[in-house]
């Protein structure tokens, strides 16, 4: 085995591992939260049949997406 098949195999393996945790993430009961979690205003039908598991509207998690990334020196 040279080193392309190595890199191949790693590259392969990394790939499965990130399939994976993706998975994990849709696994379980659908949570139908009608309503934000941080505003309590309504989230729209659309936007709960589009991201899965949906528990804020755009601007809250626009707002903790822009949070963690401070939080994360980016």
């Amino acid at each position: 085995m040279d080193n392309a098949d190595r890199a191949q195999d790693l590259i392969e393996m990394r790939t499965n591992h990130a399939l994976q945790a993706n998975k994990a993430k849709f696994k379980g009961a659908d949570i139908d939260e009608p309503y934000c979690l941080a505003c309590g205003i309504e989230i729209p039908q659309a936007r709960r049949k589009a991201v899965h598991n949906c528990e804020y509207c755009i601007d809250c998690q626009q707002e903790q997406e822009l949070r963690r990334r401070q939080q994360l020196g980016g």
